[in-house]
C-alpha cells in the first residue's frame, strides 16, 4: 500500500490543501503561455540548428583532437538544449493541467445548471477526458 493512501500525514498534523485558481485565472495563464511559447520554440530551434552545424563539421574533421573538441562542444550545446527543453515541457505540462482544470470547471458548471445536452456531449467526446 502506498504511503500517501494511509492518511498517515493527516494523523501527524499535515493538512492536504489543494490550491485552486479560478477558471478565469487559468485561462489567462494559458493565454499568456501561448503568447510567449514561440520564444522558447525559437530558442530550441536555434540550439538544434547549432547542434546540426557542429555535427556536420565533425564529419569533415580528420584530426582526433579536433574531433574530441567538437564532441565536447556538441555535449555542451546539447546540455543547454536539454535544460531549455526541460523548462519548455514543464511549462507545457503545467498549462495542460490548467486546461484540464478549466474543463473540470465547465463540467461542474454544466452539471450544476442542469445542461444535460452539454453533459452528454462531454461524456461522449474523449477530448473532455483528455484521452488523446
Amino acid at each position: 500500500m502506498a504511503i500517501n493512501t494511509w492518511k498517515l500525514w493527516e494523523k501527524l498534523g499535515f493538512k492536504h490543501g489543494e490550491v485552486r485558481a479560478s477558471a478565469d485565472d487559468d485561462i489567462e495563464a494559458v493565454v499568456t503561455y501561448l503568447k510567449e511559447v514561440h520564444y522558447d520554440v525559437r530558442e530550441l530551434l536555434h540550439y538544434f540548428a547549432e547542434l546540426k552545424q557542429i555535427r556536420s563539421e565533425r564529419r569533415v574533421l580528420t584530426d582526433e583532437e579536433k574531433k574530441i573538441d567538437n564532441l565536447r562542444k556538441q555535449i555542451e550545446i546539447y546540455d543547454r538544449l536539454l535544460l531549455r527543453f526541460e523548462y519548455y515541457t514543464q511549462d507545457a505540462d503545467v498549462n495542460a493541467i490548467r486546461v484540464k482544470m478549466v474543463a473540470k470547471f465547465f463540467k461542474e458548471q454544466a452539471n450544476k445548471y442542469k445542461l444535460y445536452a452539454s453533459l452528454e456531449r462531454m461524456k461522449r467526446e474523449p477530448r473532455w477526458f483528455f484521452d488523446w
